[in-house]
């Protein structure tokens, strides 16, 4: 979401938490691995029975998912994190967990309902900013994408915001229902000079042709389309680096103090891994005839 939204929701979410009051927090025996104190269900959320049944079956899989997924692939699960509170409304817009984890609130987790109510709430996406919060945002959303399809055929698993189960290099190539493509005219180098808790969006200027929303997620489909890239391309051991380079820490942004593209990934400079990215999704085959539009 981009920054005035994020302050007009500060604002307004007092309000909207007196006329959509919560019904009863739900704890749960056995708190999924000890990770998640509580779901807190907004009376304006208006979910059944069984899709707030479903919700929480849902994140206690995913706690599992995300924890092997991190020990299968190298990393380290921070100790003495606070245990999660999900908080579910239809006055969310999107799912958030990173924001509030700038904002000293780790561990609060918030879903539109009607993503809960559709299948399509983000828990992967948010869980990931849970357990692997960064200072870079281009960074951070590119690995909260990547493990959200990776983990996405698993028990808890689900397509979500920004690709909605399409896979991330097919929506580069096809850029579906979007005129003018949208591959030649990103600049990586913009992107990465985002700062958590900065809404990380497209140049407004360059694709004035989208609507705000619309800029917002397809930059986080080329966060997620590049970051897979450099972890299939060059593995997954220097995009860890590249990842601890820009740590996160609540209340402060995290800018880089030297070029860690070049150190780590030397002798390519960032510009270069954007030149192979885009020559990688050029060469794909995909058909895009019958590529529907991503869902917002």
């Amino acid at each position: 979401m981009r920054d005035l939204t994020q302050r007009m929701i500060r604002i307004i979410q007092p309000i909207a938490f007196l006329v959509a009051a919560p019904t009863a927090a739900v704890a749960q025996s056995g708190d999924c691995l000890r990770r998640i104190a509580m779901w807190e269900f907004f009376a304006d959320s208006t979910l059944t029975t069984v899709q707030k049944d479903g919700l929480r079956d849902a994140t206690c899989s995913m706690v599992g998912n995300i924890e092997k997924w991190a020990k299968d692939n190298g990393w380290e699960v921070p100790t003495g994190l606070n245990r999660l509170k999900i908080l579910i409304g239809d006055h969310y817009r999107l799912g958030r967990a990173l924001v509030p984890a700038w904002e000293s609130d780790r561990g609060r987790i918030e879903f539109p309902a009607d993503k809960v109510r559709a299948g399509q709430a983000d828990v992967a996406h948010e869980f990931t900013h849970y357990y692997f919060p960064n200072g870079n945002r281009m960074l951070a959303e590119g690995l909260a994408i990547y493990v959200q399809d990776e983990t996405q055929g698993l028990p808890g698993g689900n397509p979500a915001y920004p690709n909605f189960g399409m896979p991330v290099h097919m929506a580069m190539k096809c850029h579906p229902h979007v005129a003018m493509p949208i591959l030649p005219r990103v600049e990586l180098s913009k992107l990465d000079l985002f700062l958590t808790p900065q809404a990380l969006t497209l140049d407004e200027h360059v694709f004035a042709d989208l609507e705000p929303n619309k800029r917002d997620q397809w930059s986080y489909v080329v966060a997620g389309s590049f970051v897979r890239f450099l972890i299939e391309t060059h593995g997954m051991d220097k995009f860890r680096a590249l990842y601890k380079a820009t740590p996160f820490e609540a209340g402060r942004k995290i800018k880089r103090t030297k070029d860690d593209w070049a150190e780590i990934y030397s002798p390519k400079t960032l510009q270069s891994l954007e030149a192979d990215w885009k020559a990688m999704i050029d060469a794909q085959t995909t058909t895009c005839a019958a590529s529907a539009a991503l869902p917002h």
